[in-house]
């Protein structure tokens, strides 16, 4: 069997799929290793470690199918590789799935990786999300059954971070992690979406609908770095690209917060944060994960919800609470919390004046984070 260890890293051009974080496995062979008991040569990048999952050590892992993985990035790095089955342990919950592990690579990005998998939502009976496995018994389409003991996981869960550290809050949030209520807002678009309705910075509203708009679907996603807002009208849904509206009035030495309101209510982000161009998405980055706990609530599959409270400043991130291989059935509670370390590079930039004023950027240090294209 394996464990997971979870990976959160960053790069600069993201697409709107959301991936909440990658939970890494760990310590695949480098190029000079031997062929694991797949037969396959996992080559391409290197994987010094050797410190979490070797298929072949597993007495517990199958073989699925070769070549059925195969993922872009936005950066033009491809993963190569197959589909494997075996039990995880995520916290508390362990379980039997699927996964998809990586062969090859064109990047030292994924150095010490030896798969992906994301916490993001399909509803398809075979659909390999992990949040689908970890809420029910069983896998009937990949004839799986979890052992008769296991507590399924509430269809919900939180993440917050700081840059040094995330915390992946499994079956819930934990209420000593906010300082104020969770505010709960009806999960909009196709990933885990909230309707925004404006972006003031300053006096200047940056969301000027047309006639008929009213809102816009921004997505959270820890793994983008900074905020990005629509850098076009998206087909006439704006008067002006909002991007370029905010890019002016900073060029005019403004230093505002932007001010978002979801759901009738207002969330800062302050000015020091990062914003990027992006031609139709709004990404709500990781800014947001930094400030706030982030709630994902799938319990009620027609009608799931985001929720949003402040990070209480008393909070210590980072504490698990599950790394006694699980309590007994009496003892048993949901909630399970998760360390995850972070490689992530400061942003601590004026929004978007030294890109564009033409300012080298500096290169980022160590591993970088991932959103797939669809």
């Amino acid at each position: 069997t394996m464990v997971f260890a979870m990976s959160t890293k960053v790069f600069e051009y993201r697409a709107a799929v959301l991936i909440l974080g990658l939970l890494a496995l760990g310590g695949c062979k480098g190029q000079d290793d031997d062929d694991d008991d797949t037969g396959i040569v996992q080559s391409g990048y290197h994987n010094n470690g050797n410190r979490y999952f070797h298929p072949k050590e597993s007495s517990s892992f199958q073989l699925v199918k070769l070549g059925n993985v195969n993922v872009t990035f936005l950066d033009h790095t491809n993963l190569l590789g197959y589909d494997g089955q075996d039990f995880i342990k995520l916290g508390k919950y362990s379980v039997e799935t699927r996964l998809g592990m990586i062969t090859s690579c064109n990047s030292a990005n994924f150095n010490d990786v030896d798969g992906i998998i994301g916490f993001g939502w399909a509803d398809q009976n075979r659909s390999a999300a992990i949040l689908k496995t970890l809420t029910q018994d069983a896998r009937p389409s990949w004839n799986i059954k979890q052992p008769d003991n296991y507590h399924v996981m509430p269809r919900k869960f939180a993440f917050t971070a700081t840059e040094e550290l995330g915390e992946l809050q499994l079956g819930g949030y934990d209420p000593a992690s906010i300082d104020q209520p969770m505010q709960m807002f009806p999960m909009a678009g196709f990933a885990y979406g909230v309707n925004v309705t404006s972006i003031r910075y300053g006096e200047t509203e940056l969301l000027d609908f047309v006639v008929g708009h009213d809102a816009y679907v921004g997505e959270f996603d820890s793994g983008t770095t900074c905020l990005l807002i629509p850098n076009t009208t998206v087909n006439g849904t704006f008067r002006d690209s909002p991007f370029m509206k905010l890019l002016g009035r900073q060029n005019m030495g403004e230093t505002f917060p932007l001010i978002y309101t979801i759901g009738g209510q207002q969330f800062e982000i302050a000015y020091e944060e990062c914003v990027e161009p992006a031609s139709k998405a709004m990404i709500l980055g990781d800014p947001w994960f930094r400030k706030w706990i982030v709630m994902h609530d799938l319990s009620d599959l027609k009608h799931k919800k985001m929720g949003l409270a402040l990070r209480s400043p008393s909070y210590r991130l980072g504490i698990e609470t599950d790394d006694d291989g699980g309590p007994r059935l009496s003892s048993f509670t949901p909630l399970s919390k998760l360390r995850a370390d972070r490689s992530v590079r400061p942003m601590a930039l004026a929004m978007t004046q030294a890109r564009y004023n033409g300012v080298s950027l500096p290169a980022a240090e160590g591993p970088v984070d991932k959103v797939a294209l669809k």
